[in-house]
């Protein structure tokens, strides 16, 4: 039965008008197409809005990184421009010191060239230039010796002397040394002798050079002072047996005290130190004999002293080298195999007469099997213990060769000493 619809008049068969239901799905499809196009519009503005927002946190990451490399840079720079400052400046007050050395430099090639009175000229402008330049002085005043102007030459020397207690010549033995000649060849110096002596209580190491020239112009008492003053220097055997060799010129037995008080601070681990200082000592041919048997004595009774020690050291020492040694696999391990199997094979065969002779055959399979499992485990057991004898035994015989090498070292080394 046709039907007529009420909204477009349409005629139809049916339950719903054709056309008012397609253009109903069409409304829906078009509503659902708006909705859609506007979810799309928002999602794409939010998309942009994010995008931006990433942009402008990069541009502000950006912004941050140039800024901090920007005052990195200020920064590098204004460190730069103050080294470049400081060094010009230290270049700028050293100039002088530097233009005073070049003068005493030329002012010695003058003196070689027997120039005598340019070089006093030209010592006292770098003098002028440096105070404290002690070599201007000492041409200066071998100028006026040369001259015959002993007084003017002696005033340099003295002022030399004094330059030695500044800092700029306090740990130099060199310039010490070279002041030192100078006084040893004028006559009547003894008084720049002791002005040296006492500028040496600020000397910042043990003159080893000053006392050699000292001794080797048979001055000892003066030795001994300059010795005294410089004790504190002296923490070596070297050092004191400087003082052992002049004590028995010009004193009591004060510094071989202290050379045996220096020996007993020292311990059984620092011998070889002690020993390669003594061989140092005997064969630098600075001392007598007397000095060398005096020290050789007190090394050796202070050795006595560390026997214990030493021993115990070698036995801890042929201990682990014996172990590392001793722990190789080899021989050990084979040999507690072959006695192993060897013990595995025994036991089978006394197994198997006891079989034949009082077990029945019926029960001769079960027997046998928890026999031979026995025999398995004993001829492990019997291998590995076999193996840790073996390996035992060859420790303690290596044990025994390095101690006694170890021993035999130790006696050579005191032997040659």
């Amino acid at each position: 039965m046709a039907n007529k619809c009420y909204q477009c008049g349409a005629i139809y068969d049916g339950l719903s008008c054709p056309v008012c239901s397609a253009k109903e799905e069409l409304e829906r499809q078009k509503e659902d197409l708006e909705r859609s196009m506007k979810k799309s519009s928002e999602e794409q503005e939010e998309a942009i809005e994010e995008s931006l927002r990433e942009q402008e946190r990069m541009l502000e990451e950006q912004r941050e990184a140039v800024k901090s490399a920007i005052e990195e840079a200020q920064m590098e720079m204004e460190y730069k421009l103050e080294e470049a400052a400081a060094r010009h400046e230290k270049t700028t007050s050293e100039a002088w010191k530097l233009q005073s050395a070049a003068k005493s430099d030329r002012a010695y090639e003058l003196y070689k060239a027997s120039l005598y009175e340019e070089t006093i000229k030209l010592c006292f402008e770098a003098i002028s230039q440096d105070p404290g330049n002690i070599r201007a002085y000492r041409f200066a005043a071998w100028s006026f010796e040369k001259l015959g102007q002993e007084i003017k030459a002696r005033e340099l020397l003295k002022k030399q002397i004094n330059l030695l207690k500044t800092s700029d010549y306090s740990s130099s033995e060199k310039q010490a040394l070279r002041v030192l000649q100078d006084i040893l060849e004028i006559q009547s110096n003894e008084n720049f002798m002791q002005s040296l002596i006492e500028a040496s209580k600020g000397f910042r190491y043990f003159p080893t050079e000053l006392l050699d020239e000292l001794i080797g112009h048979s001055l000892f008492n003066n030795a001994l002072q300059l010795y005294l003053n410089m004790i504190e220097y002296s923490d070596t055997l070297i050092g004191y047996a400087y003082g052992v060799g002049l004590h028995k010129k010009v004193l009591d037995s004060d510094e071989l005290n202290r050379m045996k008080e220096y020996l007993k601070s020292r311990t059984h681990i620092q011998r070889h130190s002690i020993f390669d200082q003594f061989s140092e000592i005997k064969n630098s041919g600075k001392f007598s004999d007397h000095t060398i048997k005096l020290i050789r004595e007190e090394i050796i009774k202070k050795a006595d002293e560390w026997k214990p020690e030493i021993k115990k050291e070698n036995k801890e020492d042929a201990s682990q080298k014996a172990k590392s040694q001793a722990n190789d696999k080899g021989l050990p391990t084979v040999m507690g195999w072959i006695v192993g199997i060897g013990s595995f094979y025994f036991w089978g065969s006394i197994y198997l007469s006891i079989i034949e002779g009082y077990v029945q055959p019926a029960g001769a399979h079960f027997v046998g099997f928890i026999a031979t499992i026995g025999m398995i485990i004993a001829m492990i057991y019997t291998g590995i213990f076999t193996s840790r004898i073996i390996r035992s035994y060859i420790e303690n015989r290596i044990k025994s060769n390095l101690f006694l090498l170890m021993e035999e070292k130790e006696k050579e080394i005191l032997q040659k000493l």
